[in-house]
């Protein structure tokens, strides 16, 4: 198959788990044995989206609480979710030079390399008076940084004008606050030309530890290639 784009979740989900990638990005019928998560991943950044839609330029703090225990009921998202969201953007009213985002849940597309597909993403928050871009993060492992997807989305606003000085990733289910480091110059490029190479390849193994547990395509995962009788 021929890749025509990228997005930075394609490329991490893949060096995550090959396998999963096919699973959730390529097949058809996209068939899954946990909704959960993910259901709860989008609803989240739905939520996030309406209040800073909602919430006024320079909010008190009990307009901060008030609207965002609005949003995050509407979509009824759990409870520790909001007490963190809550601990971050009270912290980020007293200390950012601007509250509200020049961008919030923003699709970016463009041509960054001359040799490879065009780059598309979505930008969760970015602060052009703070030249900092926040990505939202709700899953259990926040040991890990997604420097690839982080750089990409650095790179998406920086070529078109916007200045980018920290990338911070935000897990907002442990309240964790992580900020990108600094990236060797090609290394994304190479990423993306490896991940390129693999899915027209079709390699897809599967990269099993610790995380297969909580994989929304485990029990098909563990059954492919069975055969049982009657079936």
């Amino acid at each position: 198959m021929k890749v025509k784009s990228v997005a930075p979740s394609h490329v991490t989900n893949y060096k995550f788990c090959p396998r999963r990638y096919r699973y959730k990005e390529l097949d058809l019928p996209k068939i899954v044995t946990d909704t959960y998560r993910r259901d709860l991943g989008k609803d989240i950044h739905f939520a996030i989206r309406d209040y800073f839609n909602e919430i006024s330029d320079k909010p008190s703090e009990k307009e901060i609480e008030e609207k965002a225990k609005e949003s995050f009921e509407i979509y009824k998202i759990p409870k520790r979710f909001l007490n963190k969201f809550l601990e971050f953007e009270l912290i980020r009213l007293k200390e950012w030079k601007s509250y509200k985002p020049t961008m919030v849940e923003t699709a970016l597309t463009l041509e960054i390399w001359k040799d490879l597909p065009p780059i598309n993403g979505v930008i969760d928050f970015y602060s052009k008076p703070d030249r900092t871009l926040i990505d939202w993060k709700t899953g259990s492992i926040d040991h890990t940084i997604d420097v690839i997807q982080g750089k990409i989305y650095e790179l998406l606003l920086e070529k078109q004008g916007f200045p980018v000085d920290r990338v911070l990733f935000v897990n907002l289910r442990t309240g964790l606050v992580q900020q990108l480091p600094r990236i060797t110059e090609g290394f994304i490029e190479k990423e993306i030309k490896t991940f390129i190479e693999a899915v027209e390849l079709g390699y897809f193994p599967k990269r099993r530890g610790v995380w297969c547990e909580n994989c929304e395509y485990l029990l098909r995962c563990e059954l492919e290639g069975e055969c049982f009788w009657g079936w």
